[in-house]
């Protein structure tokens, strides 16, 4: 499943959005369609227990997006990021990522991951249940006619 770096706020701005809220509320701006790009922004406020610091006293830790499509997909991971804070002490608590919706699908199924050097992990995951999307059909598509319409025969006149 194609997994995509964030390049800039522009392109996760202009794509339809899952959004998770830091008071457990999620909403969806766009549409989540087959063949594109989705991001999910995610409120690192929701998963607020495991934050280690490696030796130097930066962040050790991190939450991932797992997602699955319906019907059959495998399961995938994202590591959410976040835009580097103006303070240098400060956290950035808004992390996103960007995900490819394959064709065929019909239903995304997410869940959260909040793990670090403790070795402890903690879920967001709707109390087991995961977070369901319902992704649009596609359209179908059909070949164009550029024949003139046929014209109907009229009847002649017989002379008599």
């Amino acid at each position: 499943m194609t997994k995509k770096a964030l390049s800039s706020k522009v392109q996760i701005d202009t794509l339809p959005q899952l959004v998770f809220k830091g008071d457990f509320q999620q909403d969806v701006t766009g549409a989540i369609e087959p063949g594109r790009d989705v991001a999910i922004v995610f409120d690192a406020e929701r998963l607020p227990h495991e934050r280690s610091l490696d030796a130097k006293g930066k962040p050790a830790w991190t939450i991932s997006a797992f997602y699955q499509f319906l019907p059959g997909g495998e399961v995938n991971k994202i590591n959410l990021s976040g835009e580097k804070p103006a303070r240098k002490k400060a956290q950035e608590t808004v992390l996103k990522g960007v995900f490819s919706v394959p064709s065929g699908s019909q239903e995304a199924v997410i869940w959260f991951l909040n793990t670090g050097t403790s070795g402890d992990e903690y879920y967001d995951s709707a109390f087991g249940n995961n977070y369901r999307f319902q992704i649009l059909p596609e359209a179908l598509e059909t070949e164009s006619i550029d024949a003139a319409p046929a014209k109907k025969p009229r009847a002649k006149r017989s002379k008599s």
